[in-house]
């Protein structure tokens, strides 16, 4: 096995091959009736992605983390092929990897763990917006006993950011000092930046679902620069977290079993995504596309 299958596996949770095995998988790590609560959540949320109503994420994570054996039995049952990927990815590219690294929507960690795992010189600021799975990775953060990554909701981030603001604002007025004096220290980065953001599709979960919705039958060109729009807001505030010179790495999905049209629009979508991050300011590099086309991931440098 490879660093990915070794880490990801080590949790005890099988790796679903198909949904029906999914479904088998999780009758028998939560039972009958919760694996059904857990499926009908499941098939609520891609219901709402194929409708115009708005894809309520937040009730969904709230759901899926209520306690960390539900949430490792779904994250890895539902998602390990890309997880473990993931994680080979990494592996294999320690140069794309700075030594401050910022996980944005970092659900329960996994992938989070695995950088901190593997760069142990290195320090993992985790985000995400719903505290359910900062209280998971936490805990799992104190069970594996690692030291370099630490795990804030967005808000308790956005206060430490506003600390560090204030305290670089004292630094700066003390250097001011320091310069007349000939003994200022070189200036140090912008509080809430890093030299790397990583990202695992969040930029499909930052559109508004209901504003897509009727762009079915829209030409390719049509899709993905209404999609490069809807992406700016959520893009520039990636731009806005990575230091200058820094790397911005994101990881999406498109299926190539699903029918051509929808394929289509996955490509639409990953198409809107580029655009926009050029016109963020960044020079954009595909990373590698999987032989079966089941994921493709890309690394952005600004």
């Amino acid at each position: 096995m490879g660093a990915g299958k070794d880490f990801i596996t080590s949790f005890g949770y099988a790796i679903a091959e198909d949904e029906q095995d999914f479904r088998r998988i999780l009758a028998g790590e939560l039972g009958d009736a919760e694996a059904r609560e857990v499926m009908r959540a499941l098939d609520s949320r891609a219901d709402q992605k194929r409708g115009a109503s708005a894809i309520d994420h937040r009730s969904f994570y709230r759901m899926k983390n209520a306690n960390l054996r539900r949430s490792l039995a779904i994250s890895i049952g539902y998602e390990g092929d890309l997880l473990v990927r993931t994680c080979d990815w990494i592996a294999a590219h320690p140069e794309s990897f700075g030594e401050t690294i910022l996980d944005q929507g970092c659900d329960v960690g996994l992938l989070s763990l695995f950088m901190a795992k593997t760069f142990p010189g290195k320090q993992i600021t985790a985000i995400d917006v719903c505290p359910e799975s900062i209280r998971l990775a936490e805990e799992l953060r104190i069970q594996l006993g690692i030291e370099n990554a630490r795990f804030l909701d967005v808000n308790q981030w956005k206060r430490a950011v506003k600390t560090a603001v204030k305290d670089v604002a004292r630094e700066d007025r003390t250097a001011g000092g320091n310069r007349a004096a000939g003994t200022a220290h070189a200036p140090k980065k912008t509080p809430g930046t890093y030299d790397t953001v990583f990202t695992s599709r969040t930029l499909q979960e930052n559109l508004e679902s209901r504003r897509l919705s009727g762009l079915a039958c829209s030409p390719f060109v049509t899709k993905a620069e209404e999609k490069r729009r809807l992406f700016l807001p959520y893009v520039r505030k990636l731009c806005g977290r990575t230091a200058r010179g820094g790397n911005l790495i994101a990881i999406e999905r498109v299926i190539s079993r699903y029918p051509l049209s929808m394929q289509a629009g996955a490509l639409a979508h990953m198409r809107g995504q580029v655009s926009t991050l050029k016109g963020a300011g960044y020079a954009v590099h595909p990373c590698r596309q999987n032989p079966d086309g089941a994921e493709i991931v890309q690394k952005r440098r600004r």
